[in-house]
């Protein structure tokens, strides 16, 4: 009898070596779902025992729209008022600049020195001769402006300066020898302490007698010409010769100019 073959008991064998391959979709998905900003939340689960894809978990069929992040609205700018407060002006201080004198013969330009900003000018002026006597304003760009003066012969009154422009320069037409002396307005005769005349005169008017009615006569050949100066500049008479009326002067008025050849008055309503 032939003895049986010795039993040798099967070798074990080695355990299955785990895939990597769940690890590295989950990792891959992840990434995936980072980059596009996409709304569902995917958990990716390597399992030991079931597929590679086993831990996917996908949003319900018919779920709720995810809430969108709620956001701080940005707080409005400060809405800022406009100001009802009335722009202020410099005031002037101080004693009034000194007069400033031009004199010279026939015809020439002279070179005004600054006029102070915080004042208006008038001008006092005459001349000696037999002819055209003319004055003109000149800009700083040596254009002539305004006629301040035009008369014949011999002359003498006041004559605003710089209420209707702002001159660099005065050119002076003449025969004869002439002088001009500038003065601030706060100089100027005030009216109704001042209530007559003869020839050219600048007055001052309170803005307490501004508004009110005044009654002109003119003893005169020549023009007669009242201009008020203020808020707006107005032409309250242009006659010529005799002249009698009353007029009312407008309310914000600062000075009346009065030009005329005789004798005037300019006396309270």
């Amino acid at each position: 009898m032939t003895a049986p073959p010795p039993y040798f008991p099967p070798a074990p064998q080695p355990a299955p070596r785990k895939s990597r391959l769940p690890l590295i979709l989950g990792i891959v998905v992840s990434v995936l779902v980072l980059c596009c900003g996409g709304g569902a939340t995917f958990m990716v689960v390597a399992s030991r025992e079931g597929g590679p894809l086993s831990g996917l978990r996908l949003p319900a069929p018919g779920g709720e729209p995810a809430s969108p992040r709620p956001t701080t609205p940005e707080a409005a700018p400060p809405v800022t008022e406009p100001s009802s407060a009335p722009p202020t002006t410099t005031a002037p201080t101080g004693p009034p600049p000194a007069d400033v004198t031009y004199s010279g013969r026939g015809t020439r330009t002279v070179k005004l020195k600054p006029l102070a900003e915080q004042y208006d000018h008038f001008a006092v002026i005459s001349h000696r001769g037999s002819s055209n006597f003319a004055i003109w304003s000149v800009d700083s760009e040596g254009e002539e402006g305004r006629l301040i003066v035009n008369q014949v012969g011999t002359y003498r009154g006041a004559r605003p300066i710089d209420l209707d422009d702002e001159p660099a320069a005065l050119k002076v037409e003449a025969d004869g020898s002439w002088k001009i002396v500038v003065k601030v307005m706060s100089k100027a005769p005030a009216w109704p302490r001042t209530t007559s005349g003869r020839g050219d005169q600048v007055l001052r008017i309170a803005a307490a007698d501004a508004g009110k009615t005044a009654a002109f006569t003119h003893k005169g050949r020549s023009n007669f010409v009242v201009q008020s100066y203020g808020e707006t500049p107005d032409l309250l008479i242009n006659e010529i010769g005799k002249y009698s009326r009353e007029v009312p002067i407008p309310s914000g008025t600062t000075v009346v100019a009065i030009e005329g050849d005789g004798s005037w008055t300019m006396k309270p309503s």
